[in-house]
Parts: structure tokens; sequence; C-alpha cells
């Protein structure tokens, strides 16, 4: 079924939906099925659904709960209904990864329900990570205190999917409770709660555009003071990087950082600088756009580049000395950071790559950016030889390149 038909205008009949979603090789085509499912809903759907989660089959109970997550979105139809059944299903279930569905489905349609918190918060210290990223998933738009305090404990997790997971629905959460847990995990003598602590703040409450911006900056840049482990430095100067990342205040702290022995601690460097067009920022993505880790290369690579405005011989002579970097994204970045300059000088690597095979999109934008007639015929060779979808936004990217090429002929 193609994807410019609207879920909601799906022709095929509900039995033909089912059966692709229960047998489908191609998950994104299963995918498909149980969405136009979701919005078709209806009592057939709801009872089908059901009697898939009673089957012996983890699969067919994996795919039923599927169903009920989003059933009749944006609104369910059978809410009371819908939640007998999953929390019946909680009670009972062994299976991870119908476990993992049951808490995603729970946190869509019934994600305020608080006769779902004490079922999920009994999970939160199952031993496979898919369950436990489901119960932050059920969990993220609770307000209790139940569920915060869980969260809270997820976002430590040792799985990193888990923490991750928790530690954004924190951020979406919000709020002076929030702040003030995370300001305690930043005292902790556990490096790996202070790390928590710092990756809390860095996003706490953007949504509502990051209301706590002077609080969490104060506890971040006491933190930098004193902060000795590398991984936590490395968190604290990305969660500047993400809330405060154009604040004059970070920079000279973490400039000072920027020659740390730990390649954690340099690339959180870049992170927090990313965006500061200060003379002293622009100094030290230049020094970082040589170091060693291939990640911190790129990323001060691309900082100076495409995250700036400013236009220096010296930021021009950084770029151009990573024309012949060994990786090709970090050669990618200082061919796009020349080309927004109008330095021809990237044209005669970008031709060699492209002549050589390397198609990608950082290539396609420099073209696009340069708009040089030399690189018309090797693009229209790759139109040529191009095979995949046609939809595909590198493709789309090929065809803005050679249209920008094109008109600089005339």
């Amino acid at each position: 079924m193609g994807e410019d038909i609207p879920l909601h205008a799906d022709p095929r009949t509900n039995e033909v939906l089912f059966h692709v979603a229960l047998t489908a090789a191609d998950e994104q085509v299963a995918w498909r099925a149980i969405r136009a499912l979701h919005w078709r809903g209806g009592r057939e759907v709801f009872e089908r659904a059901c009697q898939l989660c009673t089957s012996p089959e983890t699969h067919e109970r994996r795919v039923g709960t599927d169903i009920l997550g989003q059933l009749g979105k944006p609104t369910s139809p059978f809410p009371e209904e819908t939640l007998a059944v999953l929390l019946s299903m909680l009670e009972r279930e062994q299976d991870p990864d119908v476990l993992n569905a049951i808490g995603e489905a729970l946190g869509y349609n019934h994600r305020c329900d608080p006769r779902t918190i004490e079922p999920l918060v009994r999970l939160k210290n199952h031993p496979d990570e898919r369950v436990r990223r489901g119960v932050v998933c059920g969990l993220r738009e609770q307000e209790d205190e139940r569920a915060l305090l869980t969260l809270l404990e997820l976002s430590k997790d040792q799985g990193e999917d888990v923490s991750l997971d928790a530690i954004r629905a924190l951020h979406w959460r919000g709020g002076k409770d929030v702040l003030a847990y995370a300001c305690q995990f930043c005292a902790s003598p556990e490096a790996q709660e202070r790390c928590a602590g710092a990756a809390i703040l860095g996003q706490l409450g953007y949504k509502d555009n990051y209301p706590l911006r002077e609080e969490t900056l104060t506890v971040l840049l006491d933190m930098l003071e004193c902060e000795q482990e590398p991984e936590v430095l490395s968190a604290i100067a990305t969660a500047l990087g993400h809330s405060h990342g154009r604040d004059p205040r970070t920079i000279e702290p973490l400039v000072r950082l920027k020659d740390h022995p730990d390649e954690r601690v340099r690339f959180g460097v870049v992170f927090g600088l990313l965006g500061q067009e200060d003379e002293r920022t622009i100094r030290a993505l230049i020094d970082l756009s040589t170091d060693l880790d291939i990640d911190v290369r790129d990323w001060a690579t691309f900082g100076l580049g495409s995250m700036s405005e400013v236009d220096t011989p010296a930021l021009r002579e950084a770029l151009v000395a990573r024309l012949d970097d060994e990786e090709g994204d970090v050669r990618g970045e200082a061919m796009v950071g020349l080309a927004r300059r109008h330095d021809q000088r990237m044209i005669e690597p970008l031709l060699t790559d492209l002549e050589a095979g390397w198609f990608g999109s950082l290539s396609m934008e420099a073209a696009a950016e340069i708009g040089d007639l030399r690189l018309y015929p090797v693009l229209v060779r790759r139109r040529v030889d191009w095979e995949g979808d046609r939809d595909d936004r590198l493709y789309k990217m090929l065809e803005e390149a050679l249209e920008k090429c094109q008109q600089a002929s005339k």
C-alpha cells in the first residue's frame, strides 16, 4: 500500500489489515496496517484486537496490544474496556516484549489515568530493559508523586535507552519539583547521579521555553567549577549547550576545559559552545577542529562551518585544513562551511570525492551552496546512476544541487 494514501482512506478491509499487521516481514509495512486500524477504530477492530491479546502466541498478543494502544486516535472510543483489557494483561503477562507494548499503550490513550500508576510502578525494577522502557512510556505524563519518583529512579538506570527516555519525560514535565530533585542528584557523591542531574537540568521545561533557566544555569556553572569526573563534566557541558547555548556566561568555564585529556569532556565543550560567536569560542573551536578524536573534530568543524556566521581568514583556513581529513563527514562539514562563505577552494576536493563515489547529504548541501557549473556533469552522472527511491531526501538534495549548479551558467 502506497505511503501517499492517507491512513484514514486506506481501502483495505479490516481482515486484510489484520493479516498484514500479523504477517508482514517488513516492520514498516506491518505498522502502517496497525496505524490504519488505529484510525478506523470501531467495535469490530476492538474485539478482534482483544482476541489477539488473549492468544497463546507472543507476537499476536504484541500486535493486539499495539492496536489497542491508539485505537480510534486521537480519542479512544472504548476507553474503559480498553483499560480493563490492558491492566488485566499487565497482571499476568510474562513476555518482556508484550509488557513493553502494554506500557506504551497505557502511555498513549490512558496517559493521565491514575489507575495505571501502581501496576506500572511495580515493574520499575524488571530485569529486562524493554519492560522498564515501557514503564517510562506509561508514566511519562502522570503527575502523581509515585510516577515522578519512578521516573527519577529510572533516569539513573543502567540501560542507556531507559535513562534517556526517563530524562526526556522529566524534561517535558518540568517544574520546581523536578528541579529540586535534580539539584539533589547534582550534589550526590555518586557520579552516575550527578550525570543524571545535569542531564535533567539541561532541557528542563523546554516545552515552556525553559522557565527555570537562571536556576539551572547557576547549578551547572557551580558544578563545572568543582567537578573532576570526565563523564560528569561532559554531561554538564552538554547540558549548557542545550538550554544555555547562547549565554556568554558559559563561554569562559567551557573554554578552560578545551584541552582536557578525556575526549568526552572535549566533545562536551564543543557541544556547549555551538552557536556562540564570541572570539574565544571561535578560537577554541578552531583548536578542537584538529582534535585526534573524530567526533570532537567533526562537531567542531560543524560548529565553525554551519553554526557560526563568523567569517574570518583564520576560520576559513581552519576549514580548508579539514578538506583532506581522512573522515568523510569532517571533510563534508568543511566543504559546507566554505561553500556558505563562497570560498571556491572546496570545489576541487568536492569534485574529487564525487568522482570517487562519495555521495551524501553533506556533499549535496555543499554543491547546492556553492552552485558552480564545474560540478554539474558529475552530478548529472550521479542522477543517471541513481537506483533508490526518487522520493528519498538525498535524491531531492541532488536535484536541488543540480538546479543551483545549472543556474550558474545563466
